[in-house]
Formats: C-alpha cells, structure tokens, sequence
C-alpha cells in the first residue's frame, strides 16, 4: 500500500509540474554529444526536459559509448524509449551504420519515429523486445506497464512450452536483423527486467555481435539474478570490461 501511495504521489508531482512550468524556460534544442535534440514543447515530463537539458539523460550508457568507435557499425537497440541514446548512436554510427530501435510503448515510439527516422539509417520498431537470438518457446504479455514516467515501462510476461512466439510484436534479435536488413555488431539493452530471459534460455547470441551495453535492474529481480544474467553473457563469449553503476559493457573475447 505505501509503495502504491509513493508511486500516486510522484505520478501526481510530475504531472503537477510538467503543467504549471512554462514552455519557454526550456531550451528548443540541445546537443548531446553530437546528436540535436528537441526539448520545448515536446511531450516529455519536466524531469525529463530537465535531465535533457543538463545533459545527463543516458548519462552511464554515453560515457561508456564515448571513446568507442562504432562508426559504420549495425546495433541493434532494445527499449529505445524517447530515443535519445538512440539519435545519439544514429550520430556515432554515421551515413554507413545503421540502428534498428525497438520500444514497447505505442505512445512513445510513434513520437520518437517522427523525428528519428528522418535519419536514413535509423528504424524504429514498436514492440517487446528480448535479448536473445532466437526465442525458443512462446510468450504470453501478461501487461505492459508504462505509467510510471515517460522513460521507461515494464514488461510482465511469461514463458510457456511450444515453438516459436505467438505475438506480432514481440521481437528476438533475429527477428529485428531479418526485418531491418542487417547483420548485428552492436547490442544495446535497456528493457526494465525483460533481461531476465537471459537465464531463462541460452541467448545463442549471432557471432556477428562484438560489444554489448546492459542496464541491468537488481532493484526488480535481485542480485542473485543480475548475478546469473552477467554469468550467461560471458558464457557467450563476452568480457565484462567495463561499467558505470548498473550499465555494463562487454566485449567478444577473441579468445
């Protein structure tokens, strides 16, 4: 019941404030890191606009991309949301990469087509997204939970016996490869707690990836979880080489 009230309460102050601030103390734009993006008169609540406009939004995932050179790169981004870190990978990746982006929210990813996809080498996909080459049994999406911010929404689902996946819109890496034409080097992951499938079955990555970037979510499934989930990634052949808080980055082992 206090978690209810606590989650009424930021819901009803974020709204308060998004409504009571007015528009033009925002800026029109700001770059991040090479990528333009829009703040006034957007959609975004006032957290939101004010993360963007100190420029701290994907702060953990944009530092551990910064020094990397991934231009010409083909990623594939799960749980793109307002799309931000994913005009900013657009950016990094250049005229010859490409990203393929999927979000689960209808409402946030029809936003962030308009102005992503003006950019050749971007896709936005809407849908639920899973980190693993191929799912091996069904899905059933119990709910989808986006009432929480404009960031950010949890997937509930479960797993049960049978071939393949019984939903249009829930996506697998292979899924995203065949329909965005690529071959995939670059995996970004940010699904709040959907990585769990992680341990749930063998992810059988593509050998084509060299460099995954995970939000890992403790605060949802435990860290014996999170834990299990590093321990499948690098039972892939990847090295956890690097984080910053609960973003991790891991690198194919030529080994």
């Amino acid at each position: 019941m206090k978690n209810f009230l606590l989650k009424k309460f930021y819901s009803f102050r974020r709204k308060l404030l998004t409504i009571i601030t007015p528009e033009f103390i925002w800026p029109k734009y700001v770059n991040i890191d090479g990528a333009k993006i829009k703040v006034r008169n957007e959609p975004y609540t006032f957290g939101i606009k004010l993360s963007l406009t100190k420029r701290l939004y994907e702060g953990p995932e944009r530092n551990l991309l910064h020094n990397k050179d991934i231009s010409g790169e083909s990623v594939i981004e799960l749980g793109g949301s307002i799309g931000v870190l994913t005009a900013y990978l657009a950016n990094k990746v250049g005229e010859k990469g490409k990203v393929i982006s999927v979000e689960a929210s209808k409402r946030v990813s029809a936003h962030s087509r308009m102005w992503l996809e003006k950019n050749q080498n971007t896709k936005i996909f809407t849908g639920y997204a899973f980190p693993v080459s191929k799912i091996h049994n069904n899905i059933k999406i119990n709910n989808f939970d986006d009432s929480g911010n404009s960031m950010q929404g949890i997937v509930n689902y479960e797993l049960y016996e049978g071939s393949g996946y019984n939903n249009s819109l829930i996506y697998d890496i292979k899924k995203i490869s065949d329909l965005g034409g690529i071959i995939p080097t670059i995996l970004i992951c940010d699904i709040e707690g959907s990585e769990q499938i992680i341990i749930e079955q063998k992810p059988d990555f593509p050998l084509s990836l060299k460099f995954i970037l995970i939000e890992l979510h403790p605060e949802i499934y435990g860290q014996i979880i999170n834990d299990k989930i590093i321990r499948s990634i690098e039972q892939e052949g990847f090295l956890l080489t690097d984080r910053e808080g609960n973003v991790l980055a891991f690198e194919r082992s030529l080994v």
